[in-house]
């Protein structure tokens, strides 16, 4: 057995990533070598008091900085020093993760739901739907994206993933078609694919998706709903303002459109009233939690209209049941004492902060961001191809996403590509991606 046990609590963030900077960390003070083998993952997670599935992701992260190898039977193992161990680490841009610090006190919270005298009740199953308390716990987050939500219109979920699939087995039958933008989520795209549902793209402007050409849609199939992100569309980070929030508001509304509005990209209180504000009876909320408190806290909400509820509660039911009662109670308890707001507000300060170094850096580029946004678009010039251009980013150490993996049916893919302006770990480390790619993109 391997007799490393690694200290992974001066590392401040999620667990899985401070595995993987204890690894890099070792590595280069020359601690451990190339053809270590690493404790298996169920041993690393007893040795650290953590569950199996953090060291995956931790020994995953490893691997994708170039750190560690898998080999299939055999283990996990420390890299030969090649170019990703013997140039700077290399950066991952090509996903969207929520900014780390600063991270609610837990030890404190849990303390504090300890002392209330409600501790006992927290390992009793809840009720199908979830707990009125934890309902209620929604409405108070919902509150901060100006959408008065009564309790009996909120579903608790795990996560947004979560949310979402509850709302494609429940509206949705196989052969449904669903509007979206031109380039549309990842999540979306592949969701529909695995529940046979069939993607309408709607071409867009700055203002995201155009009204008059949802309403032309509409004229030539028959589209079951919309899905909307008007605070920060993945991956163009184009946004509505209030008069077109308005204007697809009036189309769904005539042409008898169930909206799914889903903005985890978006800063509660920041935009113009939600979509859902608009058109509550015929409109879907989805609030996550991840982005603006914690990438390890299980907890979302889903505001429905009132003769949705039961068919969502019984598809939450039949699914994995409600979220965990702790991770409700936690949220609770922040909202209530104003950490939630506090956490959010520096999170969203940190996301601006690197919105401002990426219009630095690339302001003779073509691209596209929104002021505290957590990537930004790359329109890409001539002879570059989006596939090209990955292709040679990764070659200098930063991996971005080329646009073929936001189109939505047969529409051709734009020539420009996402990079994750919240993955890299530091200011510093996205300061040195962004150069990257500016270099990459002046050298042709």
């Amino acid at each position: 057995m391997t007799l490393w046990r690694p200290d992974i609590e001066r590392f401040p963030g999620p667990r899985y990533l401070a595995i993987a900077d204890v690894i890099e960390e070792d590595v280069s003070a020359g601690r451990i070598g190339p053809g270590f083998r690493l404790p298996t993952h169920r041993c690393l997670a007893e040795r650290l008091g953590v569950t199996v599935g953090t060291v995956t992701r931790g020994y995953a992260e490893a691997a994708r900085r170039g750190l560690v190898r898998g080999e299939t039977g055999r283990g996990t193992y420390i890299a030969s020093r090649g170019p990703g161990l013997s140039g700077p680490t290399p950066i991952g841009m090509d996903r969207v993760l929520p900014i780390s610090p600063p991270t609610p006190d837990i030890a404190g919270a849990l303390g504090g739901i300890a002392r209330s005298g409600n501790a006992g009740t927290l390992l009793r199953p809840p009720p199908p739907g979830g707990r009125m308390r934890d309902r209620e716990t929604g409405s108070l987050w919902l509150e901060r994206w100006g959408l008065p939500t009564p309790p009996e219109t909120v579903v608790p979920c795990i996560n947004r993933l979560h949310a979402l699939t509850l709302l494609f087995s429940v509206l949705f039958r196989k052969g449904d078609r669903l509007a979206v933008t031109d380039t549309v989520s990842p999540l979306i795209r592949d969701m529909a694919r695995r529940t046979g549902v069939r993607l309408v793209p709607i071409p867009c402007d700055e203002n995201s998706m155009l009204p008059d050409a949802l309403d032309a849609a509409c004229a030539k199939h028959p589209i079951r709903a919309v899905h909307v992100m008007p605070g920060c569309q993945d991956p163009t980070t184009a946004s509505m303002n209030a008069p077109r929030r308005a204007a697809i508001a009036e189309v769904a509304d005539r042409q008898d459109l169930l909206v799914i509005e889903d903005d985890p990209y978006a800063h509660a209180g920041t935009n113009p009233l939600p979509v859902t504000a608009l058109i509550p009876e015929r409109a879907f909320f989805v609030a996550d939690m991840t982005m603006p408190l914690s990438d390890g806290l299980a907890a979302a909400f889903a505001s429905a209209p009132r003769h949705y509820v039961e068919s969502l509660q019984r598809c939450l039911a039949d699914t994995v049941g409600a979220p965990p009662v702790v991770h409700l109670e936690l949220v609770r308890l922040w909202l209530e004492d104003g950490t939630a707001d506090r956490i959010a507000e520096k999170r969203r300060s940190a996301a601006m902060l690197r919105s401002d170094a990426a219009r630095k850096i690339l302001e003779e580029l073509d691209i596209r961001t929104t002021k505290h946004g957590y990537f930004l678009w790359i329109d890409l010039p001539e002879p570059w191809t989006p596939d090209d251009f990955c292709r040679e980013t990764a070659r200098r150490g930063i991996s971005v996403s080329p646009a073929g993996r936001f189109t939505a049916g047969r529409t051709p893919a734009p020539c420009g590509v996402r990079a994750a302006l919240s993955s890299p770990r530091t200011l510093q480390e996205l300061e040195r991606g962004l150069a990257t790619l500016r270099d990459t993109l002046k050298r042709g």
